[in-house]
């Protein structure tokens, strides 16, 4: 059974603005092929997570890890997600999102942000 990840972020008008998350996922596809991995947004792009969990719930998938691709734990992470999760539960029972904290608040993001400020 292969482990299903939702990177969900905020989205934005221009397209270019989810390259890197593209390329977040291709790094999650090499170092473990056998996960699928989805990108879902919050606004201005596609998918939504409600749309999303639509495709997931017709092709079977059971459980999915949401991945928040923010810095902060709040704003958005706190008022919007729950409320989308909520959401997503309510229409498709067999679902199971599991939301991780965002992932800004990992100690390896924080010291890789700072790794990448000092080489500037």
């Amino acid at each position: 059974m292969s482990d299903n990840i939702i990177l969900f972020a905020h989205g934005a008008r221009d397209p270019r603005w989810a390259d890197p998350l593209r390329e977040i996922a291709k790094e999650i596809l090499a170092l473990s092929p056998s996960t699928t991995v989805e990108l879902a947004f919050l606004e201005f792009m596609e998918p939504s997570l409600s749309t999303l969990a639509a495709k997931l719930d017709a092709s079977g998938v059971k459980t999915a890890r949401l991945v928040p691709v923010f810095l902060g734990g709040a704003g958005h992470v706190l008022r919007d997600l729950p409320g989308l999760l909520e959401s997503c539960r309510a229409q498709f029972p067999e679902l199971q999102i599991e939301a991780q904290a965002p992932v800004g608040q990992r100690i390896e993001v924080i010291q890789a942000i700072a790794r990448a400020a000092l080489a500037v």
